[in-house]
């Protein structure tokens, strides 16, 4: 009885130390919490991430005139991508926003009254086979991009 408490003092007396050697020698952060030692979180994203686009021109050129056409940015091969939210917050204010929405609705409803006069009732037909080819079409660019399963040993995962 004496020798398992007496081994039990010197295990948690050389666990620390261990732990400390371990964590010097992997070089990790740690910090100390109730539970003993724990790796340290950390972020591997920038902050503040696309901030370099937003120069005093193109702020000037997304907010003066007719903003409602200006929701994009516009890329090097001349075509348009759509505005990400962070980009949209920091250059409209509420007003701006609610007003180049009903605008898209307008000009997307626009888009579907003309197709509809184009199809008549073959519309709905020829908008479930598009959405069925854009699908087919993700699909399969995601498997060609999709790169092969390697196994991995538990050497390499650590």
């Amino acid at each position: 009885m004496i020798l398992v408490s007496v081994m039990c003092i010197l295990v948690m007396l050389v666990m620390p130390a261990l732990v400390i050697l371990s964590s010097i020698l992997t070089r990790k952060r740690r910090y100390r919490n109730l539970m003993g030692m724990i790796d340290k979180e950390f972020a591997l994203m920038s902050k503040g991430l696309g901030a370099g686009y937003l120069t005093p021109n193109m702020i000037k050129w997304h907010t003066r005139g007719n903003i409602e056409n200006k929701v994009y940015l516009p890329l090097k091969d001349g075509k348009k991508a759509a505005m990400p939210r962070y980009y949209k917050d920091k250059l409209y204010d509420k007003g701006q926003k609610f007003r180049i929405g009903v605008f898209m609705r307008a000009e997307s409803q626009k888009q579907v009254d003309e197709l509809q006069n184009k199809y008549g009732d073959l519309y709905w037909y020829k908008h479930a086979e598009e959405t069925a080819n854009d699908f087919r079409r993700m699909a399969k660019k995601a498997q060609t991009r999709q790169k092969p399963f390697k196994k991995q040993t538990l050497k390499a995962r650590l």
